[in-house]
């Protein structure tokens, strides 16, 4: 059991600077763009929200709830796609039996060291138009970007066996700010 309790110590201790670092500028684009902040706000007041008005500020809307919310969604994922704040390089090692096709590239020699960065996946303009701007409504159905694309090169967390292991625990967090400052600042 104690090994357990620190682990859940360690993953949330480790998603607290990714957490601030995304959250920060969560609040830096919404001041920028009025009409998402407004926008984003009316979601939130769709949904039952404990915080509101009350006098113990202690409850939250439940994370599921606020997982169905597109808007809101759409907002954490541009955010993490253009502060991704895992810097590493990611490594893998092509097969050591033939020769890997990768992206357009062919013939990658066998045991070749590759590395992929999120920072430029998340700027490839072919899937993400106009990669520099900051547009969480690329995230949603009828965008000019296909959501399907955008999903598939979605790099924020890593991807396959060195995936973050704290990205569950990342992304519980992160729905629930916005909530809370609706409370605080009459978000």
């Amino acid at each position: 059991m104690t090994e357990h309790r620190h682990s859940i110590h360690y993953y949330i201790a480790f998603t607290a600077e990714a957490f601030g670092t995304v959250f920060t500028y969560m609040i830096y684009e919404l001041s920028q763009h009025p009409e998402i902040q407004s926008e984003l706000r009316e979601e939130l007041r769709s949904v039952d929200n404990p915080l509101l008005g009350a006098e113990c500020h202690t409850n939250i809307t439940d994370s599921q709830t606020l997982y169905q919310l597109p808007l809101l969604g759409a907002v954490i994922k541009e955010c993490l796609r253009l502060r991704n704040t895992s810097p590493n390089a990611d490594p893998r090692v092509t097969p050591s039996h033939s020769a890997s096709r990768i992206g357009t590239l062919a013939n990658v020699p066998p045991s070749t060291r590759v590395c992929s960065f999120g920072w430029c996946l998340h700027r490839n303009p072919i899937v993400y138009t106009d990669p520099l701007k900051w547009d969480p409504k690329r995230w949603l159905e009828g965008s000019n970007d296909d959501p399907a694309a955008a999903k598939k090169w979605f790099f924020a967390f890593g991807a396959g066996s060195r995936q973050c292991i704290g990205q569950h625990v990342a992304l519980e967090r992160e729905p629930m700010s916005p909530p809370a400052c609706q409370n605080v600042a009459h978000y």
